[in-house]
């Protein structure tokens, strides 16, 4: 499918083809603990996704392999990943998007409220959570995003990591930054203008 530039034919309702970059792009995670606060990060794949402002609609999946999750310490990322994450049965931890409300604007970005479903150990939980999408004017269609959201891990049916020496909350906050393309996708018999 051909893409034009950000900017619509006049009088049009464009849809938008985001494209995500692994190499620019980020998951980070924080879980509070005794005495200290565990950090973490991955690094999400490739995907597209759907944009359609007039509709309200942000459509696709965004998928974070849980055996590249990690935290720096190779023992509490190997329990992370074997008895917390079950990556070996549950190897995608997915982000799947349905809507998005609010003001964009196709020259600088906007502020989105985004609602989906995280799925975790199979099974898919609702998730909203505001996204900052900024337009970098001097790259053409190049953009980065960044929001976060809370997931109580533990009323998800993930298991507690704590131990007798060891408390941690049980919920970890989720952020996330992410940049890529974004080009309108002309409509059938219509192409768009040139900036």
């Amino acid at each position: 499918m051909a893409l034009s530039t950000m900017t619509p034919a006049h009088g049009a309702t464009p849809t938008y083809e985001i494209t995500l970059d692994p190499a620019r792009s980020q998951v980070t995670f924080s879980l509070g603990a005794f005495f200290h606060t565990v950090q973490g990060r991955g690094i999400p794949l490739a995907t597209t996704l759907e944009y359609a402002p007039g509709q309200g609609l942000l459509t696709g999946a965004v998928i974070l392999p849980a055996a590249g999750l990690a935290t720096g310490n190779q023992r509490r990322d190997r329990r992370m990943q074997g008895q917390v994450l079950e990556s070996a049965a549950h190897p995608d931890i997915i982000l799947t998007l349905e809507r998005a409300e609010g003001a964009f604007d196709p020259e600088t970005g906007g502020d989105l409220q985004v609602d989906g479903s995280l799925q975790l150990l199979g099974a898919s939980h609702p998730v909203s959570f505001p996204l900052e999408i900024i337009i970098l004017l001097d790259e053409e269609g190049r953009f980065r995003a960044r929001g976060a959201f809370m997931v109580p891990y533990v009323a998800r049916g993930l298991k507690d990591p704590s131990a007798v020496f060891l408390r941690v909350e049980k919920e970890v906050r989720v952020s996330f930054s992410a940049a890529g393309r974004i080009l309108a996708v002309p409509p059938p018999g219509g192409k768009g203008d040139s900036k």
